[in-house]
């Protein structure tokens, strides 16, 4: 708090469960760089609030209630390359909206569906912060039975869709997404398999009765 030139990296910050519980506060603060930590299992994982010239990277923020929070008035803030997972509500966006990226680079965030079609690593489509199911959890928490449940996961697919936010303000421009692994392609071969033996006897069949 009203703090100046502050890096904290490579530390751990877990398993501060109470309500008020953050793995990071960063609050009134300037010139700060958080890099390389770990922010797991707390309330609240990672909180921005009314700071200014703040650098985020290559974080990983899971297993929290809230992953990001943003309050108030904040400015000149990149958050690049860090990794959202697993938290059950994953952004809270209140404050004064900026990109959730660097102007290059985002991150990932598990809850982004999209594809990667030329290779590069990021996305498609524009990863959307908030959604309407975060904001319902904070009014009835009883909603949290439906975390990851089929029915939510399409919802959330066809918001952030559909979604009609700009391409600026709490919006991630270059969502990071995992890249297919080498041992993937002969994996979807032998899956391919069966189908194609089905669909040879399928064939074959109808070849006979005809």
């Amino acid at each position: 708090m009203n703090s100046k030139g502050i890096d904290i990296e490579e530390n751990t910050f877990e398993k501060q469960l109470n309500y008020r519980g953050f793995g990071v506060l960063i609050y009134e603060t300037e010139d700060v760089r958080l890099e390389d930590n770990e922010l797991l299992y707390n309330h609240n994982g990672l909180s921005l609030q009314s700071s200014n010239k703040i650098l985020i990277k290559n974080n990983l923020v899971a297993g929290n209630y809230i992953g990001l929070i943003t309050e108030g008035k904040n400015s000149d803030v990149q958050i690049s390359e860090n990794r959202l997972e697993g938290n059950i509500i994953q952004t809270k966006l209140t404050g004064t909206s900026f990109p959730l990226d660097d102007g290059k680079i985002g991150n990932y965030w598990d809850d982004y569906h999209s594809y990667d079609l030329n290779g590069d690593s990021i996305g498609e489509i524009a990863y959307h912060g908030g959604s309407s199911y975060s904001s319902l959890l904070h009014q009835y928490p009883h909603l949290q039975f439906y975390f990851e449940s089929p029915a939510m996961t399409v919802w959330q697919s066809v918001e952030k869709m559909f979604s009609l936010q700009s391409d600026d303000g709490n919006t991630d421009r270059f969502p990071l997404v995992k890249q297919v692994k080498p041992f993937d392609v002969p994996y979807l071969f032998i899956m391919l398999i069966p189908l194609g033996a089905a669909l040879y006897l399928w064939t074959r069949k109808r070849r006979e009765i005809g």
